[in-house]
C-alpha cells in the first residue's frame, strides 16, 4: 500500500453541483471568535460546519495521506496532505501539521489524525473561498483548547424575534445554521406564508 486513504463521503451518489459554492453573499456558515495574543479576537471557523455546508455543496470525497519526508516521528511531528473532491470535478488540496507544541494535550497523542484534520479543514477552505481560517488550524498548549471553548459558549447567536407557523401555531426557532426570520423568509417563498418544518412538509 502506498498510503493514501480514500474516504468516500458518499457512496450512493455525487450531490448536484451547488452553483454558490464560491459565492460569500447569503450562505450561512457560522463563524465564532478565539482570544488573539495581540488582544484582538480573531474570527474563525470550525472544521464540521464548513464540512457540513460541502455536502451540499458537491464535496464526494477526499484523499489523504501523511507526508512521510516531513513527519518526525519520533518527535511526534506529523504533516498530512488532504485533496478535496467535488461534484463538478474540481479538486483542491491543503497541508496540515500537528505536533505537541500546536495542539492541546488531549490530542497531542493523536497528532496524525489532527494533522490530517487541518488538511482537510484547508482544503474546504480554499474550495469553498472562506474568508477565515480555521479554529482547529490555531494552537498553543491547553489555553488555545480553552480559549476556543470560552469564546463558543460567550458568544451565543443573537435570537430572532418570535416567529410562528402559520398552520400549526409552533414556534419557530433559530437553529446551528440557521436563525428563525431565515426560515420564515424561505417559507414565505417557498409557499407563500411562514410554515413551521411538519407543516411544510405536509405541503410539499
Amino acid at each position: 500500500m502506498d498510503g493514501r486513504v480514500r474516504l468516500l463521503v458518499n457512496e450512493r451518489s455525487a450531490p448536484a453541483v451547488n452553483e454558490s459554492r464560491h459565492k460569500r453573499e447569503g450562505r450561512e456558515i457560522p463563524k465564532t471568535t478565539i482570544p488573539n495574543k495581540s488582544g484582538k479576537d480573531l474570527i474563525v471557523y470550525r472544521y464540521r460546519d464548513a464540512l457540513n455546508f460541502a455536502h451540499g455543496a458537491g464535496l464526494i470525497g477526499f484523499d489523504t495521506a501523511l507526508v512521510p519526508e516531513l513527519c518526525d516521528v519520533p518527535g511526534n511531528h506529523y504533516v498530512a496532505r488532504a485533496i478535496a473532491h467535488f461534484a463538478d470535478g474540481s479538486s483542491w488540496s491543503g497541508i496540515g501539521d500537528a505536533n505537541p507544541a500546536n495542539v492541546n494535550r488531549m490530542v497531542a497523542a493523536h497528532a496524525p489524525r489532527m494533522a490530517e484534520t487541518r488538511a482537510k479543514a484547508r482544503a474546504l477552505g480554499d474550495a469553498l473561498n472562506l474568508d477565515a481560517n480555521f479554529a482547529d488550524e490555531f494552537g498553543d498548549g491547553d489555553k488555545a483548547e480553552e480559549a476556543i471553548t470560552f469564546a463558543v459558549r460567550a458568544t451565543p447567536p443573537a435570537q430572532s424575534a418570535a416567529v410562528s407557523c402559520e398552520g400549526c401555531g409552533a414556534a419557530i426557532k433559530d437553529s446551528p445554521n440557521f436563525s428563525a426570520d431565515k426560515k420564515a423568509d424561505y417559507s414565505r417563498r417557498k409557499y407563500g406564508k411562514v410554515l413551521c418544518y411538519t407543516c411544510g412538509k405536509a405541503a410539499d
